[in-house]
Order: structure tokens, then C-alpha cells, then sequence
């Protein structure tokens, strides 16, 4: 066999992220699939794009989704992120830590699940999709640009 842990081509790893979309709808709050999510997710930029470096970063330049899937898998792969380029997530928590969100939140960007992951995003992500969108409404938005990209001709 060839390829890595059994996945040889970006199709294998897009139904990866398939599943582990599917594992995050049926427990919200569990980091580990989050954290498998987006670092999946962020690998098949590579995938799609494995000796090109500027297209990836342009890729990443022009999708807020991407910006914010990068700024996950990185921030949480490095512990401690170091890279300017990535600026569009403050931080992630439960929904009930109500300690770290600003009071000025309307109702509608209010967090309704105590145990969910919610990602306070800023900056376009934060125009495009709210500035408290949970982690699997996120991860929906990644699934579906990635099969939109992978359909493309």
C-alpha cells in the first residue's frame, strides 16, 4: 500500500473529514474530533496542492473558511502560535464559559449550548460567519467548500 495510514488520495481524505464532521454533529463538544477536524481539513489543502506553495496561501488568502480552518489546526498543533498571517480566531471555548465573551453579544450571537465549542472568530470570518459560531457549524463550512473544491474541473 501506498500513501499514509492507508489515505493515498485527497478523495480519501475529504470522506476522512466526512466522518469526522458526522462524529462532531453527534457530540459538539468533544475536542478530540474537533481538533482531527480541522487538522484534516487544513493537511488537504496540502494535498490538493503538494508542491505549491503560493497557491495554497492564495487559496487561504481568498477563503475566510480556510483562514479559520489553518488558524485552528496550526494554533492547536503549535500550542503557541507565532504566525501573524493567522489572525482571524481569538479563541475557542464551551459554551457556558460566558466569562470570556463580551456582554454587548445580541441574541442571536449568544452561545446555546453549554457543552458545544463555540470559536470567537474576528475580522472577515468573524463578517462572514458570526462572532461566535460553533465549532460544528464551522466544520460544516469546511466540509462543504472542500467537496465544492474537489468537484471543481
Amino acid at each position: 500500500m501506498s500513501g499514509w495510514l492507508g489515505f493515498e488520495t485527497p478523495p480519501e481524505l475529504l470522506a476522512k473529514l466526512e466522518r469526522e464532521l458526522d462524529k462532531l454533529r453527534q457530540n459538539p463538544g468533544d475536542h478530540d474530533v474537533a481538533y482531527n477536524l480541522f487538522v484534516t481539513a487544513w493537511s488537504l489543502v496540502d494535498w490538493f496542492h503538494p508542491n505549491d506553495r503560493d497557491a495554497r496561501e492564495r487559496l487561504r488568502a481568498a477563503n475566510p473558511i480556510l483562514q479559520v480552518c489553518a488558524h485552528l489546526a496550526d494554533g492547536s498543533k503549535h500550542f503557541k502560535l507565532r504566525n501573524a498571517s493567522h489572525n482571524s480566531v481569538v479563541n475557542t471555548t464551551r459554551g457556558a464559559n460566558w466569562a470570556e465573551r463580551p456582554f454587548g453579544l445580541s441574541l442571536g450571537e449568544r452561545p446555546v449550548s453549554a457543552a458545544a465549542l463555540f470559536v470567537h472568530l474576528t475580522g472577515e470570518p468573524a463578517k462572514r460567519f458570526g462572532r461566535f459560531p460553533s465549532a460544528v457549524m464551522l466544520a460544516e463550512a469546511t466540509v462543504e467548500w472542500f467537496r465544492t473544491y474537489a468537484a471543481r474541473p
